[in-house]
């Protein structure tokens, strides 16, 4: 079990030994370019020298070398892959029977599929008005703006109802049957037939429901699938009930959730977020559960109580006026400011910084156009001031979901009053409210 001193030589490659047998017994094929074995060939020999391997390291000026024993079993490593090296096949041949396999069997699963994809006469779910042929944006539902933190928890927990039981319930017991039987399913369903009741589903949003849903019954497991959902209903209530009134970001914080989801597959995601990412869905949902309370057994009192709120002294931004501030450049987006280019200061409304060590914390929506993230800029400054502080810059954020970035707030701005500044890094920003609180 003796070990050779050996001195390190900078430009001869030193292989530490344990890295030369980890995987005993095992083979791979590998399919290498003709040039390329010759030359792994005639380098082989150097693999069978002692000097390259490292047994144990010592110092700078020298390490240990292999046992006898280690050396011999890297040579016969060696001596195989040279072998190896020296036997080449065409892998032609197998290649065209892996191809020919493939296509076999993509040939059947497509086949398959549009089988099971194919859809019935849909003739007579138009004329019961159960389906629309009209597109989604012509039957969109118009419901009331929830105005409170109830109405709005309201709606968050029939959206979950809503999305829980077209699934868990009304769908996916039919996954591994036809579109026929799904599509008759998805009709039967009482509280999905009241979604756009009067006007029709449109086909092309049950179109693509059905079809997610083939598609996720090919592996997907109910029981995995409504384990996540029931773990995952605070989540989604809070993400739609913090983003409310805004449908479109409501839904799309729904989206950002399952796309993080790391427990679900792909399909999975596809086929939920056909729903529940949907604001088509949510309107409709909202507008359902407003004239009809379809969902008043699932509602429960004070659910949202335990979402996060804003913590500390806040301050809105008011709806749009651009003399409410100073510098760059806003404009005014469905009553919002949004900051476009440069930096502006909000002079409206202003808080106080406490006389201990604080921070700030902004509430914001990240605009962009064909583009999945913004960071904006923010400042303070001392109201009565022109001179304005950088706190940094927001983490990158998903554009149209409600987003927070909490910073720390100098020293110096103890027990003075600031105002919030905004500048453009990378898209744009719409600030919803400002924060400090004692850290």
């Amino acid at each position: 079990m003796t070990r050779r001193e050996i001195k390190p030589y900078r430009p001869r490659i030193q292989i530490p030994v344990t890295t030369m047998t980890t995987s005993p017994g095992l083979y791979g094929l590998y399919c290498l370019p003709v040039d390329g074995a010759e030359a792994l060939l005639r380098i082989a020999p150097y693999l069978k020298r002692e000097v390259t391997y490292i047994g144990q390291v010592v110092n700078e000026q020298f390490f240990l070398g292999p046992t006898e024993a280690e050396l011999e079993a890297i040579r016969d490593v060696v001596g195989e892959t040279e072998v190896g090296l020296m036997s080449g096949a065409s892998c032609d041949d197998l290649v065209a029977a892996l191809e020919a396999i493939q296509a076999c069997v993509c040939a059947l699963q497509s086949a398959q599929q549009i089988e099971r994809e194919r859809l019935p006469d849909i003739g007579p779910y138009v004329d019961e008005g159960f389906i629309s042929l009209l597109p989604p944006s012509a039957v969109s539902a118009t419901p009331t703006t929830p105005g409170t933190d109830e109405e709005k928890c309201e709606i968050a927990q029939a959206f979950f109802a809503y999305n829980f039981q077209l699934y868990t319930e009304s769908l996916l017991p039919f996954a591994s049957s036809t579109a026929t039987n799904l599509l008759a399913a998805l009709v039967a369903t009482s509280w999905f037939s009241g979604v756009a009741s009067g006007v029709g589903v449109p086909l092309a949003v049950a179109t693509t429901i059905v079809s997610a849903v083939v598609q996720w019954g090919v592996d997907g497991s109910i029981a995995d699938f409504t384990n996540w959902m029931i773990g995952s209903k605070d989540e989604i209530v809070c993400a739609v009930y913090e983003q409310l009134p805004d449908w479109d970001s409501a839904a799309a914080a729904v989206g950002a959730y399952i796309d993080a989801a790391s427990e679900l597959s792909f399909l999975e995601k596809h086929m939920l977020k056909q729903t529940a990412a949907s604001a088509w869905h949510l309107e409709w949902v909202a507008q359902d559960q407003q004239d009809n309370g379809t969902w008043d057994a699932y509602i429960i009192e004070d659910y949202c109580d335990d979402c996060e709120s804003p913590a500390g002294d806040c301050a809105e931004i008011d709806a749009c006026y651009l003399p409410d501030w100073d510098g760059g450049l806003v404009a005014c987006f469905s009553g919002r400011a949004r900051i476009t280019g440069g930096k502006s200061i909000y002079t409206k409304n202003v808080l106080t910084v406490p006389g201990a060590a604080s921070e700030l914390t902004l509430h914001w929506y990240p605009r962009a156009t064909d583009y999945p993230t913004a960071k904006a800029g923010v400042w303070i400054r001392e109201q009565g001031e022109t001179a304005t502080y950088a706190l940094g810059n927001t983490a990158d954020r998903a554009v149209d979901v409600l987003a927070s970035d909490t910073f720390d707030i100098p020293l110096g701005y103890n027990g003075k009053i600031i105002e919030l500044g905004i500048s453009q890094v990378t898209w744009h920003c719409e600030p919803v409210r400002f924060c400090v609180a004692e850290k």
